[in-house]
């Protein structure tokens, strides 16, 4: 409960921080913004303002994995098949980059999964 009483200003400093330099982490400032709308319970939760930044982190650094994580996960529930299997192929395929090793394994075994989600969402 501490955490969600301390989004607005999560968001605050975030948003002042893409307004003084957008690039900065590479897309980390609208990722964030992507999984704190995403993940949310309302009043903060908004799927369309989600999908918006994390369109953004990719545009600023498509070679992030944790851009392609997120970006799957809400391909896969807007139901845009093609999107979502291009950021599981470069999961899956660790052509991405984290932030050490065990983060590129944690991100490919994501892939496994996400391609799992994604194959009985299509119907097969």
């Amino acid at each position: 409960m501490t955490f969600l009483g301390n989004v607005r200003e999560i968001l605050r400093m975030i948003r002042a921080v893409q307004k003084t330099q957008p690039t900065v982490d590479d897309g980390g400032p609208d990722r964030m913004l992507a999984i704190f709308l995403h993940e949310l319970p309302w009043p903060w939760g908004n799927e369309a303002e989600s999908f918006a930044h994390i369109q953004e982190a990719l545009r600023l650094a498509p070679y992030r994995c944790a851009n392609h994580d997120l970006a799957a996960r809400l391909y896969i529930e807007r139901e845009s098949w093609v999107e979502a299997n291009a950021s599981i192929a470069i999961l899956e395929g660790n052509r991405c980059t984290a932030s050490s090793p065990m983060w590129d394994e944690i991100y490919r075994q994501h892939g496994v999964e996400l391609r799992a989600l994604w194959q009985k969402g299509k119907g097969g």
